[in-house]
Parts: structure tokens; C-alpha cells; sequence
């Protein structure tokens, strides 16, 4: 704002960034409001420690979590992910070495939430 001399373009900027905050706490709104029913297949050990894994991933910046395959890492972390509202304000990141176990690791997600892959898990 400080280079902005203008008062008339100084308010304008003002006014267009209070519309875009405005905007972005009703997104925040919508999802919040939209956020799915979770639930955790409990045969999967990462299930049965998954309030262990939330109070980490809630409590600290960086969780390692590591485990056998099939364990439930790469399907279930995302939805301990959004249980604590994280995806609320921004996207959660979920990487796959590969386009294709990406868009499976999506629909499984999906099928396990009352969501279409896609609409509220975006590849």
C-alpha cells in the first residue's frame, strides 16, 4: 500500500482485498459444512492408532509415520487429515510416485467417504 499513492486507488485496493477475505472465510464456510462423515476401517493398524496419529499430526509439524503395506498409511492418514479440519482453508497434499496410484489412491478414499473422487479430494 505504501507504494500506492493515490488515496482513491489505495481504497479500491482495500476494498478488493476485504471482498477476496470475505470470499475466502465463506469457502471455509462451504467446506466446513460440506466436510463428510470419516470412518476407519478398524482391521487396519493405522485405525486402530489413529488417535495416537491425530494428537501427532495436530500437535507437531512434521509426523513420520511408517508402517507395513497394506496397513492403511497412504488411505487413512488424509482422512485423520480432515477430521482435524485440516483441508478446510487450503488443499491437503497427498503425494504418489505415479499419476495412476494417485487417481486409485483417490477413488479409495472416495469410497470410503460419501464423496465423489474428484469433487472434494482433487487430483
Amino acid at each position: 500500500m505504501k507504494k500506492v499513492k493515490n488515496p482513491e486507488s489505495q481504497q479500491a485496493i482495500l476494498q478488493e482485498m476485504a471482498l477476496e477475505i470475505s470470499q475466502a472465510a465463506g469457502k471455509v464456510l462451504l467446506r466446513e459444512a460440506a466436510r463428510p462423515a470419516i470412518t476407519y476401517p478398524e482391521n487396519l493398524p493405522v485405525s486402530q492408532k489413529k488417535q495416537e496419529i491425530l494428537e501427532a499430526v495436530r500437535d507437531h509439524q512434521v509426523v513420520i509415520v511408517a508402517g507395513e503395506t497394506g496397513s492403511g498409511k497412504t488411505t487413512q492418514l488424509p482422512k485423520i487429515c480432515m477430521e482435524l479440519g485440516r483441508g478446510l482453508k487450503g488443499l491437503i497434499g497427498h503425494t504418489q510416485p505415479r499419476r495412476l496410484a494417485a487417481r486409485t489412491v483417490a477413488n479409495r478414499i472416495a469410497e470410503e467417504l460419501p464423496e465423489r473422487a474428484g469433487r472434494l479430494h482433487r487430483l
